[in-house]
């Protein structure tokens, strides 16, 4: 039997009896029980059209035989037996059911992508996640829910940007300059955080109410490390080594929707910026 983390949410018609009778299916699914979910949590959209209603997120644990595609299957088919309409992008949504972990694999295909590739930062996950769920280690992160969680909580402000390329890390700057002004700073970081966060690739930028002298005499390590790091191509997973902690992984080069991915992680990490 594999142990499954899922994340549930709906923020259409009745949100509740949704996700009551999302559980009871997914625990009679065949080969599958429900070990463990959480209670509902309320949280406002991150990303999507404006005007949306906010959301109940839930999370469960599950046992099942299901191999990771046939699970994800599964899980697709529930969700359209609850109304699920795929139109806009993030847009409202009777039932989304996201498969987060599949023990400790690792899957990178054109379907399936597991871990999740946006539970790392995404409050709404992780909340409901740490609650039945903490102590999972994430793939590829090394950080167990409850450390990605913490780490959002940290409240230092500190987002990383990191790409060998200098002009899409201007480019990515001016654009959170425009929407968020964000403080630029250059902190020192030990040995292991210039490993995570190299200097030649790296641009730091800080969200805290102040940013002064004392953040820049800081010294960053991994464990107080950004609650947020950026990514701007896959390569740089591949060569830099797991622990940065929440990361958003960029794999497109079309500046829209680069936007709308930066838009929606930031407002999950920082939502008082919305």
């Amino acid at each position: 039997m594999a142990t499954c983390l899922i994340a549930l949410g709906s923020n259409l018609h009745e949100r509740d009896a949704t996700l009551r009778a999302a559980l009871l299916d997914l625990d009679a699914l065949p080969v599958t029980r429900v070990v463990r979910s959480s209670r509902f949590y309320e949280f406002a959209p991150a990303g999507g059209p404006s005007g949306q209603q906010d959301f109940l997120n839930a999370a469960a644990l599950l046992e099942t035989q299901f191999e990771p595609l046939a699970l994800h299957q599964q899980l697709l088919e529930t969700e359209a037996r609850h109304g699920r309409q795929r139109g806009e992008r993030w847009g409202a949504r009777t039932l989304d059911l996201d498969l987060l972990l599949y023990d400790q694999e690792w899957i990178d295909s054109p379907i399936l992508t597991v871990p999740h590739p946006r539970m790392s930062f995404r409050r709404f996950v992780l909340e409901p996640a740490a609650e039945i769920a903490g102590d999972m280690i994430v793939p590829r992160f090394d950080w167990s829910v409850q450390q990605l969680l913490e780490q959002l909580n940290c409240g230092n402000g500190r987002l990383a940007i990191v790409s060998p390329s200098d002009v899409l890390r201007r480019q990515l700057c001016d654009l959170l300059a425009s929407r968020y002004r964000p403080v630029p700073f250059r902190p020192t970081l030990d040995d292991l955080a210039t490993e995570m966060w190299p200097e030649q690739l790296t641009v730091w930028l800080s969200f805290a109410p102040a940013c002064d002298r004392a953040i820049v005499r800081d010294t960053i390590t991994v464990a107080d490390g950004p609650q947020l790091t950026i990514l701007l191509n896959p390569e740089i997973a591949e060569q830099l080594q797991p622990g940065r902690g929440p990361t958003l992984t960029l794999r497109t080069k079309d500046w829209d929707e680069i936007e709308g991915e930066v838009a929606a992680a930031v407002l999950s990490v920082w939502p008082d910026l919305g």
